[in-house]
């Protein structure tokens, strides 16, 4: 998973959340040193950017859903949160949290509905604060997937490693193939 982010998995440390945040800071989203967390959990593979999405931005999911299952999701604090289901088919569901209205799409863009309306995100007309969809949205996904994710996947020692260059661009699947 760390070379998907361009890292020599060689190079990781076991360091918390708090010790890469410390390390980090929070410069802005495009200055290094960009910071990425993995773990197993069951039979999915976590990658958590500290302070990052450029998983997303960049497209790295895209080119992991080429032969996985990606579940992404990312917020700063002033935009809705974002989830989406990729897969070697293309975007499942794709969707912002938190808005008064919905904004589903993808290829099966009730797949998550189960997990979502669970979690409270499905009623438009009382949406929640974006950390609190974004929080309930995560552990009921995971359940719904089967993915054991807890709190300790997030703030626990886990393998970091960073680097200081800016990403490559990597084209997505459906780049490569020279579609749109």
């Amino acid at each position: 998973m760390l070379r998907a982010f361009d890292l020599d998995p060689a190079t990781a440390v076991d360091w918390t959340l708090r010790q890469a945040l410390r390390e980090h800071g929070l410069p802005g989203l495009h200055v290094p040193p960009f910071w990425v967390r993995v773990a197993e959990l069951g039979g999915w593979t976590m990658a958590a950017e500290v302070s990052q999405a450029k998983g997303y931005l960049d497209q790295i999911e895209l080119d992991l859903a080429r032969e996985h299952d990606v579940v992404t999701m990312f917020f700063f604090e002033t935009t809705p949160p974002v989830l989406k289901l990729t897969g070697p088919g293309g975007a499942l569901v794709t969707t912002t949290l938190g808005e008064g209205h919905d904004t589903r799409e993808g290829t099966d863009p009730h797949h998550l509905d189960p997990a979502l309306d669970a979690a409270g995100v499905l009623d438009f007309a009382a949406p929640l604060p974006y950390g609190k969809a974004f929080s309930r949205a995560a552990a009921a996904v995971a359940a719904q997937l089967g993915i054991a994710l807890d709190a300790e996947a997030f703030t626990g020692p886990l393998p970091t490693a960073s680097r200081n260059h800016p990403y490559t661009f990597a084209p997505g699947p459906h780049d490569r193939a020279g579609k749109p």
